[in-house]
């Protein structure tokens, strides 16, 4: 109302009509808070499900469950601290560190598992999963902070705050992975690892398609030919 007067003063013959949009503007924010961290919820609980669906041990799961958690919190607080707030695309970064972190985390675990069928235990064990395991989890979280920090060649300010944030987190996750995980899955006994069922589906599915290449080349090409039509109309519209 105070703006409404000062504004009414200044041309003459003026007037000024309220609409309902401050109202949907505040409604779609709300609605993009809550569904930002309504996702990153059921993102976390889907990676339960598959991880204990194809890995099979839980303490495995939560184990990288806390790598997560640790590494949003972690996250989310640089980006009170630097920014003050999230925007629409930093909203989707949960999503992306999820995605990302627990793939490391697989792949540590992989190599655990691996460290504890040979007999190894304690710092053999450590030592052995570090040297298998550090390489190509740093490079992958090198390269991918790389591509996420070519955003800022964007004058873009949301896309620039999400290449700093998410270049951080998937270093930071990286990192906790390697240093962290250690300590959560020290104790643990090796158990008996037979594949699981949707391991040997995959398996079994891959296994046939090996025995029939060029079936698999002609989908490949026909999957390429339709991609790269579809491309052509492909355009960009600002809502």
């Amino acid at each position: 109302h105070v703006i409404q007067a000062q504004i009414l003063k200044e041309p003459p013959h003026s007037r000024i009509r309220l609409t309902g949009y401050p109202v949907t503007a505040y409604d779609e924010m709300e609605r993009i808070e809550s569904s930002g961290r309504n996702l990153t919820v059921w993102a976390l609980l889907l990676v339960m499900v598959l991880m204990r669906l194809f890995l099979g041990g839980l303490r495995s799961v939560l184990g990288s469950i806390a790598i997560l958690l640790l590494s949003l919190l972690w996250v989310l607080g640089l980006t009170r601290v630097a920014f003050g707030e999230m925007n629409t695309v930093t909203m989707i970064m949960g999503l992306v560190l999820i995605g990302l972190g627990i793939d490391f985390c697989i792949h540590w675990l992989n190599h655990f598992h691996q460290g504890q069928e040979r007999g190894l235990e304690g710092l053999p064990l450590n030592r052995f999963v570090l040297q298998k395991s550090s390489t190509p989890i740093l490079a992958g979280a090198v390269s991918t902070s790389g591509a996420f920090l070519c955003l800022l060649l964007l004058d873009v300010p949301s896309l620039q705050e999400f290449a700093w944030l998410s270049a951080a987190g998937v270093l930071l996750t990286a990192l906790m992975v390697l240093f962290v995980m250690p300590l959560l899955m020290s104790g643990s006994r090796p158990a008996p690892r037979s594949a699981s069922w949707a391991t040997k589906r995959v398996v079994a599915l891959a296994a046939s398609a090996l025995l029939h290449p060029y079936w698999v080349l002609g989908v490949f090409a026909f999957l390429l030919l339709a991609g790269g039509w579809s491309v052509r109309h492909l355009g960009y519209e600002y809502n």
